[in-house]
């Protein structure tokens, strides 16, 4: 039987699973970007600073680590609930 903790923490998973590949498109836009197969020729010549590069990178780690970090938080509660319920079950 489910809590209503475990149903919590199992809809927040869920949330930051979409949130965590929302951030993941970040890296396919930089890939898109930085691919000479994705050149846009009009703009081929306006390459982007390092210091740019840099700022976008750190951006997207920022939120891909933000996200990891909560899976991680709550799948460890979710794991504990779950072992602790079935201890109370027996």
């Amino acid at each position: 039987m489910s809590s209503p903790r475990c149903l919590s923490l199992a809809a927040l998973i869920c949330d930051q699973v979409a949130e965590l590949s929302h951030a993941v498109t970040g890296y396919i836009a930089l890939e898109r970007f930085v691919l000479p197969a994705y050149a846009d020729e009009k703009n081929a010549s306006v390459a982007p600073s390092r210091g740019e590069l840099c700022a976008l990178v750190q951006a997207l780690n920022a939120a891909v680590l933000r996200h990891i970090d909560t899976l991680a938080m709550a799948m460890a509660v979710l794991h504990a609930e779950m072992s602790g319920g079935e201890a109370q079950d027996r």
